[in-house]
């Protein structure tokens, strides 16, 4: 006996999880996107590389570089966060 399954699924839309949670006064924080950028290991290459070439400035300037962008990521997240906060508690006036 040969059974037919119908999905259902390819004819409905995609639902739009962060505006639902919301609108059913679930923290939205648990769907919304998370933008995580992974450079720890991006300092032990550069640090590997200046050892290999120990001649070459440039590795020195890479360096540097990843620092001030990692300083630069972690204002951005701490300031992200703060507006986000502060937004969530004039919601909940």
């Amino acid at each position: 006996m040969i059974t037919c399954i119908q999905w259902y699924n390819f004819d409905n839309k995609p639902m739009d999880l962060v505006k639902k949670f919301q609108e059913l006064d679930i923290d939205d924080e648990l769907v919304k996107p998370l933008y995580i950028v992974s450079i720890g290991n991006l300092e032990g290459k550069i640090k590997k590389a200046m050892e290999d070439d120990s001649e070459s400035s440039s590795h020195e300037s890479n360096l540097d570089y990843r620092k001030q962008s990692s300083e630069q990521i972690q204002k951005i997240m701490k300031d992200q966060t703060i507006m986000q906060n502060s937004l969530k508690m004039s919601h909940n006036l």
